[in-house]
């Protein structure tokens, strides 16, 4: 709080408080969320700072929060902002204090808490969550369901694991797998007793499994040989390790959040930050005009006060105010498609950000745009609550910092544009013989050796 009272909220972009609440506010905690399960009040009081100061509320004065918090803490491909949700991130990072008790083992740490609370005393209690315990072995107790969830089992050459009840195929257990009743038999099988050479020993199965799951079990690859322990795995990474944000993915997305979201492309738009976060709000249908300000209960007069012709929505302010639609026949907009009935206005923006047409001015009609949007925005509130007149010139002004942009990111490609030099063998004349060499030395003075190859002799020298 006192490092937010150093901040002044409205002087601050929206951008710029998305990349403060990411960078600075959501990153404190961290390292008492890593061994530490912090309590569900404290957690919602940590979103609410970052909501409240997100949007520009104070205690003095509460702003309007356009997009749902449950939406925002969504990663950026899925229509959020790529804010954390401080419960989750700590239960994503008490599951990794599991990854590392089992990796620990023998740290210190580890043995300490495995002794104490893993010992056959509490196994064996009919009530072992009941028992007295520290606030470190609640932490992973907090973090274990979510740890248990993403861990799999790479099996080595002479595996102990259990057959049914371990999670070997890819993530997942044979008897997630199967239906019904198996036999005692089947249980007691192990990974070892199973595996044959070359062919899996089906016929210790007491029924036949299904082919689908025959062939996901042959193409389980076994650890080379000489490795024969097996190996705990993560199966939301490629690489099999561990990684806080993928397990803070899988644990957003057992909340239930449909993605419905189809507007991932505007994040790479090659434009300023702040017209890809106005991009954002559009796509989420957010920008505070009167007829949403009128669908969250507040008064007001939802006529469009530029032209008084319709109600001022989103789509209207955009396409179809008579301000909207002189500026862009004044910009030579090609191909924009103005008409609200032939496209919606997501599909609107996608199909003019992503436009392959050049403008007169010799720049793309895909770096203007979101300049026009961005521009025919800004003059639209200045309109309204500055009470200034329609600047009738606005399309000069939006195309003088669109060329400006344009011309900057051009010289910062140039500068880093890589030259490429195409090495390849060129075949000498006729009645020539051609001896590639190389030489390589370990310094000067030190061993140094020389290599050369004559392709026609088929002869290597050294």
């Amino acid at each position: 709080m006192k490092r937010l009272a150093g901040w002044k909220t409205k002087f601050i972009s929206f951008t710029g408080r998305v990349v403060l609440v990411k960078s600075v506010m959501s990153a404190i905690p961290n390292h008492v969320m890593q061994a530490a399960a912090l309590p569900i009040h404290l957690c919602d009081k940590l979103d609410k700072i970052n909501r409240d100061f997100l949007w520009g509320s104070t205690n003095e004065k509460r702003k309007m929060h356009l997009v749902g918090w449950e939406k925002i803490i969504r990663p950026k491909e899925k229509g959020g902002l790529g804010i954390q949700s401080a419960k989750a991130k700590n239960v994503a990072l008490l599951a990794k204090l599991n990854w590392r008790l089992y990796h620990e083992k023998e740290a210190l740490w580890a043995r300490v808490l495995l002794n104490k609370y893993c010992s056959n005393a509490r196994m064996i209690s009919s009530n072992p969550d009941g028992l007295p315990s520290s606030p470190n072995w609640k932490a992973i107790k907090v973090g274990f369901l979510a740890f248990s969830k993403g861990i799999w089992w790479r099996v080595g050459n002479n595996s102990r694991k259990n057959v049914w009840m371990e999670r070997w195929i890819r993530g997942q257990a044979l008897r997630e797998l199967i239906e019904g009743l198996i036999t005692r038999e089947d249980v007691q099988l192990t990974i070892a007793d199973f595996r044959g050479d070359p062919e899996w020993k089906w016929e210790r199965l007491s029924f036949d499994l299904p082919s689908c799951i025959k062939e996901r079990i042959r193409a389980i690859p076994f650890q080379e040989c000489g490795s024969s322990e097996d190996t705990l795995m993560w199966k939301f990474t490629k690489d099999g390790n561990f990684s806080t944000n993928s397990a803070y993915q899988n644990i957003i997305t057992d909340v239930g959040m449909e993605n419905t979201f189809k507007g991932a492309w505007l994040w790479k738009l090659d434009t300023f930050p702040k017209i890809r976060s106005l991009f954002w709000l559009c796509m989420h249908d957010s920008i505070p005009v009167r007829e949403v300000l009128a669908g969250c209960g507040i008064p007001c007069n939802s006529l469009c006060p530029v032209c008084g012709m319709q109600s001022e929505s989103i789509n209207h302010l955009l396409r179809e105010c008579q301000f909207a639609l002189y500026f862009w026949s004044k910009l030579w907009a090609p191909n924009t498609n103005l008409s609200s009935q032939s496209q919606s206005l997501g599909k609107w923006l996608y199909d003019n950000c992503h436009s392959n047409r050049v403008h007169h001015s010799s720049i793309p009609w895909s770096m203007i745009f979101p300049f026009a949007v961005w521009f025919l925005w800004k003059h639209h509130n200045k309109v309204v609550f500055d009470n200034i007149p329609l600047n009738m010139n606005l399309h000069n002004l939006c195309l003088s910092q669109a060329l400006e942009f344009f011309f900057c990111v051009k010289k910062v490609r140039k500068a880093n544009q890589r030259c490429f030099i195409q090495v390849s063998w060129t075949k000498p004349p006729e009645g020539w013989f051609k001896l590639n060499t190389d030489g390589a030395s370990a310094g000067n003075p030190s061993k140094a050796g020389v290599w050369g190859f004559d392709k026609r002799l088929q002869q290597t020298l050294g």
